[in-house]
């Protein structure tokens, strides 16, 4: 099988006005792949190495410094703190994080010991990009943050940023919605939950 090191990268074009004024943000998205198969108690499978998922990281950061979008949304980045703080601090832009799933975490030691998973926003530095907040969109009970992760089933959520276009507020949103098949009932309908979860909190 041949190794994967490009990630497909999806941006768009946001124009909206502002006080009179028309403004451009160009915004890319992109599912990095934590690279795990999800199946282990202690630690996680793992279908790369850590030289392959150093060339997909060092692959990222040459993509976005060539293409400089205003915002970034990124999905599935384990562990998300690091990759965050790694990421932010190459190509020199603000970010925020949230842990979606991890399992049972103090800081970044416990189980399962190869996952720390969640999603990340950045943004150029002029944008003074700040977290607004972190909503719950699926999944039980559970405490999921950097410092302390307790949970036993797969949450979703919708990280809430802010920015400032010309001085005025713009919130942005990133999420990743469960991917069960639509032909699943029980996915379709979580899926459901999910997106009328944050429509109302919208």
């Amino acid at each position: 099988m041949r190794e994967i090191i490009f990630s497909l990268l999806i941006a768009s074009l946001l124009v909206f006005e502002n006080n009179g004024q028309e403004n451009e943000l160009k915004i890319l998205t992109i599912n990095v792949w934590s690279g795990l198969d999800y199946h282990g108690t202690f630690k996680m499978g793992e279908y790369e190495t850590f030289e392959i998922r150093q060339k997909r990281f060092d692959s990222l950061v040459k993509q976005l410094k060539l293409l400089q979008p205003d915002i970034i949304f990124i999905q599935e980045a384990n562990p998300v703190s690091k990759f965050a703080s790694q990421l932010a601090e190459e190509i020199n832009y603000d970010e925020i994080h949230t842990v979606c799933n991890a399992g049972i975490k103090f800081g970044p030691v416990g189980i399962p010991t190869n996952f720390k998973e969640g999603i990340v926003i950045l943004a150029n530095k002029q944008l003074m990009l700040e977290e607004k907040e972190t909503i719950k969109l699926s999944g039980s009970f559970g405490i999921h943050g950097d410092l302390l992760t307790l949970h036993f089933d797969e949450s979703t959520f919708a990280l809430i940023g802010k920015i400032k276009i010309n001085y005025s507020p713009l919130y942005i949103v990133n999420v990743h919605l469960s991917a069960d098949p639509p032909t699943i009932e029980e996915g379709s309908a979580r899926r459901k939950i999910e997106i009328e979860r944050l429509k109302y909190a919208l």
